[in-house]
């Protein structure tokens, strides 16, 4: 499976925001895509997920032109969590279960592969306690938890995160990142996931595309593209990083602005 875009713009009000974008994504990887705001991170993704039209060019699934895939097909392939802080009238359980919709009969929802791994997703993050709550009943953090749940029991073969460890503590930034990176790498996964998270790019990402004013400035491995010079350039700090003795950056840690 290889998620590939290829020369993609996208203009809100004849703005270019995306400006010729080219990348492959491919399975069993967790690709960040990283930038300021403004940078156009949010709408490349929607853009991959067809809730934005490009202007330009063209992206595949599997050699496939996504274009041509029905809707219950792109559900199917491609699972999605935005920002927006959806607050439905339904229990913490039932918003989980509808990543199953997407795979026909009720019969097949709860058969016995798709409630082990369903039962898998809610322990490793440590929802089992508010499973009979109402969304409106808990916290930002944990609704944020919550649906990406539902994405991963949806077992896409293209899992879409947005900021999903934004407003989050620490420990759950890391149960969050770390879960991710286990079921793409156990269950094939084409992963692209936007950060605002520097350290948590370079920890878990094992590709990351820096954007700046809606072209990629740099890509590559995470040692390859933060470095000082990138974060300065488009991000606009000094920093210092912190790396282990094989190389592997262990943070990023902001000094001053420039």
């Amino acid at each position: 499976m290889l998620l590939k875009v290829c020369d993609i713009t996208f203009s809100y009000d004849s703005v270019d925001v995306l400006k010729n974008i080219t990348f492959e994504a491919e399975k069993r990887r967790i690709l960040g895509i990283l930038g300021p705001n403004g940078a156009g991170k949010t709408t490349l993704l929607r853009c991959i997920f067809r809730a934005l039209t490009p202007k330009q060019g063209i992206i595949f699934l599997d050699g496939k032109d996504i274009r041509t895939l029905s809707r219950i097909e792109l559900a199917r392939k491609i699972s999605v969590v935005t920002q927006e802080n959806i607050n439905a009238p339904f229990t913490v359980l039932e918003t989980i279960l509808m990543g199953r919709h997407p795979h026909t009969s009720a019969l097949k929802l709860f058969d016995q592969d798709a409630t082990t791994f369903i039962e898998n997703i809610i322990e490793k993050l440590s929802l089992r306690e508010f499973l009979e709550r109402r969304l409106s009943e808990v916290s930002g953090g944990e609704r944020r938890r919550i649906h990406i749940a539902r994405a991963l029991i949806q077992q896409p073969e293209v899992l879409l995160l947005d900021e999903p460890t934004s407003h989050l503590d620490p420990n759950y930034k890391l149960q969050i990142m770390s879960v991710v990176k286990e079921f793409t790498v156990e269950n094939d996964l084409v992963t692209v996931v936007t950060l605002h998270d520097l350290s948590l790019a370079a920890r878990f990402c094992d590709k990351v595309i820096l954007l700046k004013e809606g072209r990629i400035f740099a890509a590559g491995t995470p040692s390859e593209v933060l470095t000082p010079d990138n974060i300065g350039e488009v991000y606009k700090i000094d920093v210092k990083i912190v790396k282990d003795e094989n190389g592997k950056i262990l943070g990023i840690i902001p000094l001053k602005t420039k």
